[in-house]
């Protein structure tokens, strides 16, 4: 699948509702993956990784990593949260957690979503 980001997308919102997660929340899940990878690809470097998994606490997470410096982050705000450049501010509103970490392998993005009670009533 290198370089196939609209097929991951599309595995990842099957995988997502296979773990409980309904419609509607998976699509966001999947669409947030998909703008993520599309900043990494874009911005990143040569190294760009993807991890999904689901932990036994309930919740999907995505880890998205671009090999260098490339998810841009401005300036931090009073409150001394990193602001998120472009589509990312849109993917930290569809997912429940997203948190922006700079590491061993470049800026990595972690995208979390609870699987609760509202999803298993869908």
């Amino acid at each position: 699948m290198d370089g196939d980001v609209p097929r991951l997308g599309a595995v990842c919102y099957e995988s997502a509702l296979e773990v409980g997660l309904s419609g509607d929340r998976a699509l966001r899940f999947a669409v947030a993956i998909v703008q993520a990878l599309n900043q990494a690809i874009q911005r990143g470097g040569p190294a760009r990784v993807l991890s999904v998994l689901h932990d036994n606490g309930g919740q999907l997470i995505a880890e998205i990593s671009d090999g260098c410096d490339g998810i841009e982050l401005a300036r931090p705000t009073a409150s001394r949260e990193p602001m998120i450049n472009g589509g990312l501010s849109l993917t930290r509103q569809l997912v429940d957690e997203m948190t922006v970490r700079p590491g061993q392998f470049g800026i990595t993005l972690r995208l979390v979503m609870t699987v609760g009670a509202r999803d298993r009533e869908t």
